[in-house]
């Protein structure tokens, strides 16, 4: 992108998005945010958001749900925290778009439609998961189990509890 996206610092195009002139060259679109406040941004802190015990027609175990990131816009991205006690797992389900899994901390399983056996997680690893497959997640038998779920846009459908 080179020059296109990052030369001077008199402003341009990027990736078809005005860009106004700034530090190192690129202070971003022209509407700019200010001193920290932002209509653009939205930092959540981890210890300002409350994690209720998760639905439990959603959910078998202990599960605890966090609401990082709501809808900005209408069908906009959104953000949890989950967090399982020991086999505490989701229902099989579905979304209608994409979404991101991140583990955080201790050992966790999915499955997915056409896996024969639930794949192990650790801290770390990412999962990709494509819109329309159905799935569930949750902690190992022995193991809390911590991940991010980033959900690009769209619906979750909730099915049968996944059983063991």
């Amino acid at each position: 992108l080179g020059e296109w996206c990052g030369g001077g610092s008199s402003g341009g195009w990027c990736g078809g998005v005005r860009r106004a002139g700034g530090a190192a060259g690129f202070g971003g679109p022209v509407a700019r945010h200010h001193e920290g406040m932002s209509r653009y941004f939205k930092v959540v802190p981890e210890g300002s958001v409350a994690s209720p015990a998760a639905s439990a027609d959603k959910f078998d175990g202990a599960v605890w749900q966090a609401e990082m990131l709501t809808r900005q816009r209408e069908d906009g991205l959104r953000g949890h925290r989950f967090a399982y006690a020991p086999g505490g797992r989701s229902h099989w389900h579905v979304h209608t778009g994409e979404q991101a899994l991140i583990a955080v901390s201790g050992r966790g399983l999915i499955q997915w439609e056409g896996l024969d056996e639930p794949r192990e997680l650790q801290p770390g690893d990412w999962v990709h998961v494509e819109p329309g497959v159905p799935h569930w997640h949750g902690a190992a038998d022995d193991s809390f189990f911590v991940h991010l779920a980033v959900t690009a846009t769209g619906e979750t459908e909730w099915g049968d509890p996944a059983g063991r």
